[in-house]
C-alpha cells in the first residue's frame, strides 16, 4: 500500500509541476513580428524610397520605371511589405501579377531590383535574419511580376 501512496504522490507532483511549467511559459511575450522587428512603417517606408529612388535610376531597372508616379508607387509598396510582414496595415492594392502586367519585366531586372533591396536593406544596417526573412517573403512573387 506505502508503494502505491508513494507513487500517487509522486505523479500528483509531476503533473502539478508541469503545470506551473506550462503557466509559466504561457505568460512569456510573443515573438515579434518580422515587421516590429525591422522597425515598422517609417523604417519600411525609408527602405522603400531609397531602393525605389535607386531603381528608377538604375540603367539595369529604370526602363521598368518610366512613366510611373514614384510616390503613390512607394507608398503602395510600403503598406504591402507593412501586410505581409505582420504589421497592422492593409494592402488594397492589386495583385502582383495584374500591377505587373504588361510591364515586360525581365528576370535581370527582376534579381537587380532585388540586389538593390538588398544593398539598402545592409545601408540601414538590417540584421541578417530579417533581411533573409523579408526577401523570402518577396522571393515567390518573381513569377507573378517577370514577364519576360
Amino acid at each position: 500500500m506505502k508503494s502505491v501512496f508513494h507513487f500517487t504522490i509522486r505523479k500528483t507532483l509531476l503533473v502539478l509541476a508541469s503545470s506551473i511549467a506550462l503557466a509559466g511559459c504561457a505568460g512569456t511575450p510573443p515573438q515579434a513580428t518580422l515587421y516590429e522587428r525591422l522597425g515598422g512603417l517609417p523604417a519600411i517606408t525609408a527602405v522603400v524610397d531609397k531602393t525605389l529612388d535607386r531603381t528608377a535610376t538604375d540603367p539595369r531597372t529604370r526602363r521598368s520605371f518610366e512613366g510611373i508616379k514614384l510616390k503613390p508607387l512607394k507608398e503602395s509598396i510600403a503598406l504591402h511589405l507593412c501586410e505581409v510582414t505582420g504589421g497592422p496595415c492593409k494592402y488594397e492594392g492589386a495583385t502582383m501579377a495584374k500591377a505587373h502586367q504588361g510591364l515586360d519585366i525581365t528576370s535581370a531586372e527582376f534579381d537587380a531590383m532585388v540586389s538593390q533591396l538588398s544593398d539598402t536593406l545592409d545601408q540601414f544596417k538590417v540584421g541578417a535574419r530579417e533581411k533573409n526573412e523579408l526577401l523570402q517573403l518577396l522571393a515567390p512573387m518573381k513569377r507573378d511580376v517577370v514577364s519576360k
